[in-house]
């Protein structure tokens, strides 16, 4: 018997959360109705071919040495030997970034496995980035970079970043085309 009231209280408790979870439901759609007949929705379609107007490369030297002094001895000449390339190829120095040489060390491994704290290799590595207006320039250097090789230049180059500086300008105007072209 002392069953029935709980299985009312239970019923009774289900029977409040459900009558309130449709007043929800019933009051946001009364909400949604009203906000529909205050909106108009229109669709338009605007498309204009860019092209960009500002490209960014970054090449990568790296030299290896069991000596530091000696593996820097490398990289020297072949950032030099870079920035020149890059001046012959008609592009400022004020255009080329060099960041500090980031030096990446290589430990021994022990017979087991584990490294020990002897220095196995330096590996010296220089990036540079050039940023430039001049995009086919900055295309054709980043391609032609690579021929250092020959001369010794350990150099890797990235493919270049695109970009469009105008884009807002270019967002105004592709809204009024796009409202143009728009329909009900």
């Amino acid at each position: 018997m002392a069953d029935a009231p709980d299985r009312r209280s239970a019923a009774a408790l289900v029977l409040v959360v459900g009558l309130f979870a449709i007043a929800l439901y019933a009051g946001s759609v009364v909400r949604d109705v009203r906000g529909a007949s205050r909106t108009v929705t229109v669709k338009g379609f605007a498309q204009r071919p860019i092209r960009s107007d500002f490209a960014v490369w970054t090449g990568s030297l790296t030299a290896r040495s069991r000596e530091m002094p000696k593996a820097y001895e490398k990289i020297e000449p072949d950032l030099a030997r870079v920035l020149a390339f890059l001046g012959e190829a008609g592009i400022a120095r004020e255009q080329v970034s060099v960041p500090p040489v980031s030096i990446p060390t290589r430990f021994r491994q022990g017979e087991r496995g584990y490294f020990t704290n002897e220095v196995e290799l330096y590996e010296l590595r220089q990036m540079l980035t050039l940023s430039s207006k001049d995009v086919a320039r900055v295309e054709t250097v980043s391609k032609e970079v690579t021929g250092l090789i020959r001369d010794g230049v350990e150099i890797a180059s990235l493919s270049p970043g695109f970009f469009y500086t105008a884009l807002d300008d270019l967002k105004i105007e592709m809204l009024g085309a796009a409202s143009a072209d728009a329909r009900w």
